[in-house]
């Protein structure tokens, strides 16, 4: 579960700019998908034409909005969002850029504050595939360097290397217990992947785990990788 700190500027409004651009059925149809509920009857001159239509869903979309509480607020963006890039996909760029603009941006498939220096991802005990993906995406994230200390690596690491950018260039490893084939293996991966250059040391004084991209961000990290 990520946490997500409040921001003054929130991502809702350039959002529903963006969708009140489309058909107002398709307004409709977008908004359901995140099940904020929103009274759409129209009568009389309301109801004349698409423009009429969409003129008055803006107050009643914002009402609805308001009404949530901030978690709230910000899980039908993200729903807004996925559906919106679903059938929309050429408007991703445009959106991403808007919302830079305000300090937000489109992580994990989740709206995250841009300037936010702590995120918070919790997963639970019986999500190893879980927690392997999401680690494996942190190290993705990396495009020179990536640093990884963690007391028990085993060849799992070499697989999440693997998947990274082929611009990283520099991997240092740091651990206290490796498999007898660690080193092996190691060498293995270096032939395939040429384009990285590794460093491995064994140190037993420490004792917590972390993945640090680029020499800018540190995750640290509960569990071993393994």
């Amino acid at each position: 579960m990520s946490l997500i700190l409040p921001n003054e500027l929130h991502p809702w409004p350039p959002l529903v700019a963006r969708v009140l651009d489309l058909e107002s059925t398709e307004v409709v149809a977008l908004i359901d998908s995140t099940g904020l509920m929103v009274d759409w009857s129209l009568t009389g001159d309301d109801d004349f034409s698409n423009k009429t239509r969409k003129r008055a869903y803006r107050p009643r979309l914002d009402t609805a909005f308001r009404a949530l509480d901030y978690e709230s607020q910000l899980r039908v963006a993200w729903l807004l969002t996925r559906e919106l890039l679903h059938r929309h996909p050429n408007a991703e760029e445009a959106l991403r850029a808007k919302f830079a603009e305000i300090g937000w941006r489109i992580d994990a498939g989740k709206l995250v504050p841009g300037s936010s220096p702590i995120r918070e991802l919790l997963l639970i005990q019986g999500t190893e595939y879980d927690s392997y993906r999401a680690i494996k995406q942190v190290i993705q994230e990396a495009k020179q360097a990536i640093t990884v200390v963690d007391p028990y690596l085993d060849g799992t690491i070499f697989k999440m290397l693997g998947t990274s950018l082929a611009s990283v260039a520099t991997v240092k490893l740091l651990t206290a217990k490796v498999p007898i084939d660690f080193g092996l293996e190691g060498g293995k991966f270096r032939k395939q992947f040429p384009q990285f250059a590794i460093e491995a040391r064994k140190t037993s004084d420490f004792h917590d785990r972390f993945v640090i991209i680029d020499d800018l961000r540190c995750w640290h990290i509960g569990a071993s990788i393994k």
